[in-house]
């Protein structure tokens, strides 16, 4: 130890040990990263889960096939973000011209989730 003029010793040196961790416990600083990690985790899960819940429809149709004729009625899940039945009308009718199937009506329209 360095001793000063009028003091005998240093009461501490203020050298930075190089590797030496606060408390010097592994364990915490284990745990602690770890618990950072499932937090990180959760909040993405959480986000990732707000947005496509907040994207998605359920829109009530009637739809109809010729030849033989045939009549449905069922739900189908569209992207949109107003759930109206104007504004999801084009998607539902895609999704059943690509079936066979023509768009008669749009019962009714729903928020998913």
């Amino acid at each position: 130890m360095r001793a000063l003029n009028n003091i005998g010793k240093l009461i501490s040196d203020n050298i930075p040990l190089e590797g030496a961790l606060i408390l010097n416990n592994i364990h915490e600083t284990v745990m602690f990263s770890g618990m950072k990690r499932i937090i990180s985790i959760a909040a993405l899960t959480m986000a990732l889960s707000a947005t496509s819940a907040s994207a998605a429809c359920v829109a009530e149709y009637k739809a109809k096939r010729d030849n033989p004729l045939r009549l449905d009625y069922g739900t189908v899940t569209v992207s949109g973000d107003t759930c109206t039945a104007a504004a999801v009308r084009g998607a539902v009718s895609a999704q059943l011209a690509s079936r066979g199937w023509t768009l008669l009506s749009i019962l009714s329209v729903r928020q998913s989730g």
